[in-house]
């Protein structure tokens, strides 16, 4: 039977590109949750291989699902962009199309989200796809406490945060973000520190995120983007300017201490872009 759905609270946001091995998995986990009120929006950015037919199939069994097709590819960003401009619920997650989450997950985080105000964002254990059964590999880190400290906590974390990324999020918060085109290259962690400027992002003793192996993870990530020339020398330098606008009302010892931790993390980031670089040239 067709699932009839009266009361939006959760919107999901799907955006795919060629995600046919995949999407099916991704599609699933959501429509098991035991939490059952949400939309599952999927944007397709002018797929070329079967992602339309298996999404156009779940579209016939589940009236939570909205999907779109874009008649020509809008870009990575922009089609992030577009899912959660679709949503109406209360609350909105991002997920990937090789990612998929545990039946639990809404409902767990639902849960942290209503008992604590102070929480913009909440989120499970994480890991990558292949190490659900090893805990060791799991991800479990908090962004709670004064702003100082979820700002360093972040950047001591920052390699590592795909997870609190896919957090379920205040959608009248998340909705406020206007950095989606400042730069390409970390756009995601900047999307941390603005949830950070406005409250906690929890982590969950219960449920999971498993990742799949997206751009971030390929052997030429630096390079695929990188949107800006200055970006090649200094790879987190729209990352910082956006950083320092966040912080300018942390009281002078705050903010040295928060700054210092920055530039270690511009220079893990330089480290990281030109070790990649020279890698590719090698082999």
């Amino acid at each position: 039977m067709k699932y009839k759905n009266t009361k939006v609270k959760v919107s999901i946001g799907l955006p795919v590109y060629n995600g046919a091995k995949t999407i099916e998995k991704t599609i699933n986990s959501i429509l098991v949750q035991t939490f059952k009120e949400f939309e599952l929006i999927i944007s397709d950015n002018a797929s070329d291989d079967e992602t339309n037919r298996i999404c156009k199939k779940f579209l016939l069994k589940d009236s939570r699902i909205k999907y779109t097709r874009q008649p020509n590819n809008i870009g990575g960003i922009p089609n992030f962009e577009f899912v959660l401009k679709k949503a109406k619920g209360r609350y909105f997650k991002w997920i990937g199309a090789d990612d998929w989450i545990s039946p639990d997950f809404l409902e767990v985080n639902l849960q942290a989200l209503h008992s604590n105000p102070n929480y913009v964002a909440s989120t499970s254990p994480n890991c990558f796809l292949g190490d659900e059964n090893n805990f060791k590999k799991y991800v479990n880190f908090h962004l709670v406490g004064k702003p100082k400290e979820r700002f360093v906590m972040f950047f001591q974390n920052a390699f590592i945060s795909h997870g609190t990324f896919h957090s379920l999020i205040r959608t009248e918060i998340i909705k406020n973000y206007e950095q989606f085109y400042s730069s390409g290259l970390v756009w995601d962690w900047t999307v941390h520190l603005f949830l950070l400027s406005k409250g906690e992002i929890n982590r969950t003793k219960q449920g999971l995120v498993v990742l799949g192996f997206g751009i971030s993870s390929s052997k030429d990530s630096w390079k695929k983007l990188r949107q800006k020339p200055l970006e090649i020398f200094i790879p987190l330098y729209y990352f910082s300017k956006y950083t320092l606008s966040l912080i300018k009302n942390l009281n002078y010892y705050e903010w040295a201490y928060v700054f210092v931790k920055l530039l270690k993390l511009n220079f893990q980031a330089m480290k990281s872009s030109y070790m990649q670089t020279i890698r590719n040239l090698v082999t």
